[in-house]
């Protein structure tokens, strides 16, 4: 839902199909999480993901990258990200049957 309410500006401006409006609301929302990203940077910390966890090792983007030529960039991905059912799970107990174990 937070997402949802975070881009509802950017997906409506693309329903009308106003890509100036889009430009701009995407860019404040781009530009927030940056400012976020620079705060955390600055008190040496890291955004804790809910649902992810960084990995060193992650075969499934390793072959696609290799199959388009693309190299890991961690200055722009910050790593590999793999979904973390255990974290799922902790952080919505409600999936705790839906995800495998």
């Amino acid at each position: 839902m937070e997402s949802r309410r975070a881009w509802q500006k950017v997906a409506q401006a693309i329903e009308k199909g106003d890509l100036d409006t889009t430009s701009v609301e995407k860019t404040k929302i781009e530009e927030a999480q940056r400012a976020l990203r620079r705060q955390e940077k600055t008190e040496n910390r890291e955004w804790e993901r809910r649902y992810f966890s960084r990995t060193e090792d992650y075969p499934v983007y390793k072959d696609l990258a290799t199959k388009i030529n693309e190299a890991l960039d961690a200055d722009k991905t910050n790593g590999v990200w793999a979904f973390d059912v255990e974290k799922a799970k902790k952080a919505d107990p409600t999936l705790a049957n839906e995800l495998p174990n």
